[in-house]
C-alpha cells in the first residue's frame, strides 16, 4: 500500500529586477535529476510516496508584502496566480511554492502548501515537501532551533533535536549531518541546492507512516515477553529479508505507542546505493559529532506541554568502536536497555549488527586479548645436537622476544541512562600489576615478586579504551596480572574483568637449519606419499601405467624438496648428509623397487 500524491509545483518571481527563474532547474531540482527531491523520497521512504502527478506552473511575477511576511501569504499568492493564468489547482493534494529570489521571507509548510524561497537549500526544501506529504517534526535534544523572539536571549526546544532524522532540520540538535549532492545535479546560479539531508528516521517514518516500511518487511516486532536478538541492517539497505527497524513493544503500551522503542541503525555504504543520503554523518575517526554513525533509538513520549501528543524522540545511540554496547533508555512506561551483541562493540563500521531489546541487562565486563610477538635472533654458535653428531654442527640461537599484547573490553549494563548525545556513559580504567594507567602512551614502571624492577610500555585509546603492552627484553620475563574496571560515570555499577600479561622474553633454542634437517630426516622415515588427484601423469597413452614406481616418484619428490630446503637453509649440514640423499636416489628408483618386490614375491 502507498500514498497516492498529486502535486502543483508553482514558480514564482517576487522582484522583477533579478532574472527570469530557470524552469528546467526547477523541474530538475523536484522532479528529474538523479538526486532530486522525488528521488530523495523515494529511496528514503521505500517508495512509499506515489507522485501520481507532478505539474509545474509558471514563472509568475507576484507582489508580496515587504518581508518577512507570513508564507501563507506567498502562498496565496502564488495560487492566485495561477488561477488567474487559467490553472485549475482543484485536481491537486498539494501545492509546493518556489520564490525567486524570495530572499528574507518566512519559508516553510502551511498546511498541504510550503513556501519554499530559491535560496534555501535542498535540505530545507525535503523537510518542507516532507510536511506536505504528511510528516511531522521529531525531537530530542534541546536546542534554539524554535527559538523565534528576538529578545536576545536563548531559549531551547526539544523539536528539532534528532541529529539523524529530516524532520529535525535545520537544527538536528546541534548536529551537522547534511551531505553534498553530485556537482552536476547543482545548478551554478544555486549553490545552496547543493546540501542533502540524512535519511528520514526509520522511527520517525514507521509512527507516522507505518505501511512505507511494514508492506516492504523492514520491521522486527519485539514484545516484552520475548527475549531476542535481531539482525539489524544499515537504513538504505531496501532488501527484502534484511529488517532496517526493531519496534520493542513494552507491557501497558497504548494505542498511541506511549513507551515503545525504536531501534536502527545508520552506517552508509559505498555498495549501497540508497545509504548515500547518509554520507554526512560523521564517521569512526570523528568522535564527540553528535551525529555518528551507529545503532539509533528512539521512544514514544508526549511532546512537552502538549497532552495528548505523542512524537518520536531521539533518546539514545550506540556508536562504534566502543567499550559500551548498551544503553537504557527512560520511557514513558519504565527504562529500557538496548544493546548489541559484544562482537560489534569494537568493531569499525560493521556490515550489520545484532540488537537485543529488554528491560534489564547485569552488569559486566569482559577483556578480549591478542599478542603478536617480535622475536630477534641476539646471539648464535655452532655446536652438535646431541645423539646426531654424525649429521654435524647445527645452529644454537639466543632470542629476544617483544610481545604487544591488545586488551579490548567490551561492556553490558552499566552505561546508566546516556545522555541522548553522548557517545558513552561508561569509564573504563585499567591496572597493570596494581599500577593504575593514566595517559595515552605511559610507560609503567612495575616491581616484580623477584623485586625486579621492569618497565611496560603503554598506549590506551581516550575513546575505546582499548589497552596496548609491550615489553623491554633485556627486562627478563614478565607475568603481572591487568585488570579492567568499568563504572558508570558517576561510578555505579562497578565491576572487574582479569587478565594478565606474560612473556618470556629470553630464549634459546636451535636455528632453522635443524628444524630443516629433522622435516628433511622426517620425510625419509615416514615415506607417506603426498595424495595424488586425477590420472596418471602424461606420457604414452597405450603403456600401462605402474602404481609401484608412482609411488616411488612422489616419496622421491617429497624427499627432494626437504633436502632443496636444507641445502638453501645450511649448505654445510646438507653437505654432511648428502649421502642420505643418495641412498634415497638410489633406493627409490622404479627398477630397483621392482627388483625388491619380484624377489619378495618369489621368495
Amino acid at each position: 500500500m502507498s500514498e497516492q500524491r498529486r502535486l502543483a509545483v508553482i514558480v514564482v518571481r517576487n522582484d522583477s529586477s533579478t532574472p527570469q527563474p530557470n524552469m528546467a532547474e526547477v523541474m530538475d531540482l523536484v522532479l528529474f535529476s538523479p538526486s532530486s527531491i522525488a528521488r530523495y523520497f523515494k529511496e528514503s521512504a521505500e517508495d512509499y510516496f506515489q507522485l501520481a502527478r507532478v505539474d509545474f506552473f509558471g514563472p509568475y511575477d507576484v507582489t508580496l508584502p515587504m518581508a518577512p511576511s507570513s508564507r501563507d501569504v506567498g502562498i496565496e499568492a502564488a495560487r492566485n496566480a495561477a488561477v488567474g493564468a487559467g490553472v485549475d489547482l482543484g485536481p491537486y493534494d498539494g501545492t509546493v511554492v518556489f520564490a525567486f529570489p524570495g530572499t528574507g521571507y518566512d519559508g516553510g509548510a502551511y498546511g498541504s502548501a510550503a513556501f519554499l524561497p530559491a535560496t534555501s537549500d535542498f535540505t530545507f526544501f525535503c523537510h518542507e515537501v516532507g510536511h506536505v506529504l504528511g510528516l511531522d517534526h521529531s525531537y530530542g535534544i534541546f536546542t534554539t532551533g524554535a527559538d523565534w523572539i528576538d529578545n536576545n536571549q536563548p531559549d531551547y526546544f526539544p523539536v528539532y533535536g534528532d541529529p539523524y532524522d529530516l524532520m529535525s532540520s535545520a537544527t538536528f540538535g546541534d548536529a551537522n549531518p547534511t551531505t553534498a549532492r553530485p556537482a552536476a545535479d547543482v545548478p551554478a546560479a544555486h549553490p545552496s541546492w547543493g546540501s542533502a539531508p540524512p535519511h528520514i528516521a526509520r522511527a520517525l517514518l514507521h509512527h507516522q507512516k507505518p505501511a512505507a516500511l511494514e508492506d516492504k518487511g523492514r520491521v522486527v516486532h519485539v514484545s516484552e515477553s520475548q527475549d531476542v536478538t535481531t539482525t539489524l541492517y544499515p537504513v538504505g539497505t531496501a532488501t527484502d529479508g534484511k529488517p532496517e527497524l526493531v519496534v520493542f513493544h513494552p507491557t501497558g503500551e497504548d494505542g498511541a505507542g506511549h513507551g515503545r522503542v525504536y531501534v536502527e541503525y545508520r552506517q552508509p555504504f559505498d555498495h549501497n546505493a540508497y545509504s548515500r543520503w547518509d554520507e554526512g554523518l560523521a564517521d569512526t575517526d570523528q568522535p564527540g559529532a553528535r551525529d555518528r554513525c551507529g545503532v539509533i533509538v528512539h521512544t514514544i513520549v508526549d511532546q512537552p506541554g502538549v497532552t495528548p501528543g505523542p512524537v518520536v524522540w531521539y533518546a539514545g545511540r550506540i556508536v562504534f568502536p566502543t567499550p559500551d554496547t548498551d544503553v537504557a533508555v527512560d520511557t514513558p512506561l519504565g527504562q529500557v536497555h538496548v544493546g548489541v551483541t559484544q562482537e560489534f562493540g569494537q568493531t569499525t563500521r560493521p556490515g550489520f549488527v545484532r540488537v537485543r531489546v529488554r528491560r534489564h541487562s547485569a552488569p559486566s565486563v569482559t577483556v578480549r586479548t591478542t599478542s603478536m610477538d617480535t622475536t630477534s635472533v641476539i646471539r648464535t654458535e655452532r655446536r652438535p645436537h646431541p645423539g646426531w653428531e654424525w649429521a654435524g654442527d647445527f645452529t644454537w640461537e639466543t632470542r629476544e622476544t617483544v610481545r604487544e599484547t591488545t586488551y579490548t573490553p567490551v561492556t553490558v549494563g552499566i552505561g546508566g541512562t546516556s545522555p541522548i548525545d553522548a557517545e558513552s556513559s561508561v569509564v573504563v580504567s585499567w591496572f597493570v600489576g596494581g599500577t593504575q594507567v593514566f595517559g595515552p602512551s605511559p610507560s609503567i614502571p612495575l616491581t616484580l615478586p623477584d623485586g625486579r624492577v621492569v618497565t611496560l610500555e603503554a598506549t590506551l585509546h581516550p575513546t575505546t579504551r582499548v589497552l596496548t603492552l609491550s615489553n623491554h627484553p633485556a627486562d627478563g620475563d614478565i607475568d603481572v596480572s591487568v585488570v579492567a574496571r568499568a563504572s558508570a560515570a558517576d561510578g555505579s555499577g562497578e565491576v572487574f574483568a582479569t587478565s594478565a600479561y606474560s612473556v618470556q622474553a629470553r630464549t634459546s633454542g636451535w636455528g632453522s637449519d635443524w628444524d630443516r634437517f629433522m622435516d628433511f630426516w622426517y620425510r625419509i622415515t615416514h615415506p607417506v606419499p603426498r595424495e595424488r588427484i586425477g590420472p596418471p601423469d602424461p606420457g604414452d597413452p597405450l603403456a600401462r601405467f605402474d602404481p609401484l614406481a608412482e609411488v616411488a616418484r612422489q616419496q622421491l619428490e617429497r624427499v627432494r624438496e626437504a633436502y632443496a630446503e636444507l641445502v638453501r637453509v645450511s649448505p654445510a649440514v646438507s653437505e654432511n648428509v648428502r649421502s642420505v640423499m643418495a641412498d634415497q636416489e638410489r633406493m627409490l628408483q622404479p627398477q630397483r623397487l621392482r627388483s625388491v618386490d619380484v624377489q619378495r614375491r618369489v621368495g
